[in-house]
C-alpha cells in the first residue's frame, strides 16, 4: 500500500480534491448545462430545444440524450458561441440536405466533431461574406427584401449551374 501512496499520493482525496478545478455541475433535467463560476462567460444551452432545432433544420431525429449533448457541450467548452453553432448547421443542411450522398452526414456527430467543426465554421464564415448574405434572414434562408421572383431567379439560375456542371463532369469522365 506504501509503494501505492508513494506512486499515487492523492489516492485518498477525493476527485474534487485531486482536481479542485474540476467542478463542473450538470442539471438534473439533462437539457441544461450550469457551468462552474469560472465558465460564466460560456453561454448556457437548452441542449433539448437545441436538438429539437436541429432535428427541424435537417430534418433528422436525434434524441436528447448525454453522448449529443457532450460533442455540443465541447464546442461551447472550447469557446464557439451558440450563435456560431447555429450558422454550421444552417449552413450546412442547406449544402447537404438535399444532397443523396451528403445528407446521411448531417448528423451532431459530424457537424459538430472537433475534426470538422472549425473548417465547417470558415466555410459558413467565407460563404456569408462571399454571397454578401446579412444575418437578416426569412424562414426559408433567403435575404429579407428579396421578392418572389428574384428568388424563383436565383434558384434557377443555380440549377442551371448545377446541371452544367455534372454535365461537364459527364463529358471528362466520357473521355
Amino acid at each position: 500500500m506504501s509503494v501505492i501512496k508513494n506512486l499515487y499520493p492523492n489516492s485518498n482525496r477525493t476527485a474534487t480534491e485531486r482536481h479542485p478545478n474540476n467542478n463542473k455541475n450538470v442539471n438534473k433535467d439533462n437539457n441544461k448545462d450550469s457551468l462552474s463560476p469560472k465558465d460564466d462567460q460560456k453561454e448556457k444551452v437548452d441542449y433539448g430545444k437545441f436538438i429539437e432545432w436541429f432535428n427541424q433544420k435537417t430534418g433528422k431525429r436525434f434524441k436528447n440524450v448525454e453522448s449529443n449533448r457532450k460533442i455540443i457541450r465541447a464546442r461551447i467548452n472550447e469557446g464557439y458561441s451558440k450563435s456560431e453553432l447555429a450558422k454550421v448547421v444552417e449552413f450546412k443542411s442547406k449544402q447537404w440536405k438535399e444532397d443523396p450522398k451528403m445528407n446521411p452526414y448531417l448528423r451532431i456527430t459530424t457537424i459538430f466533431a472537433p475534426s470538422h467543426f472549425g473548417n465547417y465554421l470558415n466555410e459558413a464564415n467565407g460563404y456569408s461574406k462571399s454571397s454578401n448574405i446579412t444575418s437578416t434572414t426569412t424562414s426559408d434562408g433567403q435575404r429579407v427584401g428579396k421578392t418572389p421572383e428574384e428568388i424563383v431567379n436565383k434558384e434557377a439560375e443555380h440549377l442551371k449551374e448545377i446541371e452544367r456542371r455534372a454535365q461537364e463532369a459527364k463529358a471528362i469522365n466520357e473521355h
